[in-house]
């Protein structure tokens, strides 16, 4: 349960292997592993839907750190965020 649900790595690159082109399936008990091509994103719509509130958040979370970190060194963020503090300090 701890990796499947509470391990930050574990709930991301899970998210990612349901959009990878690239699925590893076991056919039957005690064989090996077959290694079968898929359209990109396909697994998201193959895999169980066990959309959970933490899950969104995750989802949001992420969404909303990478938007920062490629927003934050901007003209536009320097311009709207620092500009108001640096006419306080003149």
């Amino acid at each position: 349960m701890w990796y499947r649900q509470c391990d930050p790595f574990s709930v991301f690159f899970r998210l990612v292997g349901t959009m990878a082109p690239v699925a590893y399936t076991r056919p039957a008990e005690g064989s090996s592993w077959a290694l079968r091509l898929r359209a990109p994103f396909a697994g998201a719509l193959e895999s169980v839907p066990d959309i959970t509130t933490g899950l969104v958040l995750f989802v949001l979370l992420m969404l909303a750190s990478t938007t920062y970190d490629a927003l934050h060194q901007t003209v536009m963020w320097v311009g709207w965020f620092w500009r108001p503090m640096l006419t306080l300090s003149e």
